[in-house]
């Protein structure tokens, strides 16, 4: 069946002194926390911008779905992904101790993120819109995070 999606993001640090610093942590979910709220933001601006982690655009509305959103919120901006906002708003995070996971319950969350067939006799192939990832300059995000965050 269409489930939700998730992604994981765990910082692996080797034995400079940032990785010493890292070990004495006792308690890095407030870290990944923030680690993960920089992340949702940009899940956010992807939505905003419509593209996918890489940049490339997401494929625009087919003509049907273009006709039924007119239907159905005649003027309504025609955003990709958006019509109503609660998938937009489904995205979360849930920090712990070793990680962040970022992602959606949202069922339809891995069918509009992989693509895939879907509506009856799943007749309707829905393109591929890649919403989670790393973004080019997200490591590098993430690392100055980690040494804000542990005063470097």
């Amino acid at each position: 069946g269409m489930t939700g999606i998730s992604f994981s993001v765990t910082i692996e640090v080797d034995r400079d002194r940032f990785g010493e610093i890292m070990e004495t942590l006792a308690d890095k979910s407030p870290f990944y926390q923030a680690v993960g709220e920089h992340l949702l933001n940009r899940v956010h601006d992807r939505f905003e911008a419509q593209r996918a982690p890489d940049g490339s655009p997401w494929q625009p509305l087919a003509p049907v779905t273009i006709a039924a959103r007119e239907k159905a919120r005649p003027g309504a901006p025609l955003t990709i992904l958006r019509m109503w906002g609660d998938f937009y708003s489904s995205f979360n995070i849930r920090p712990s101790a070793d990680d962040v996971k970022i992602g959606t319950a949202a069922v339809q969350g891995a069918l509009q993120h992989f693509g895939g067939q879907a509506g009856r006799g799943l007749k309707v192939t829905i393109p591929a819109r890649p919403i989670l990832g790393l973004e080019a300059d997200d490591p590098e995000e993430i690392m100055e995070t980690a040494k804000e965050w542990l005063d470097l």
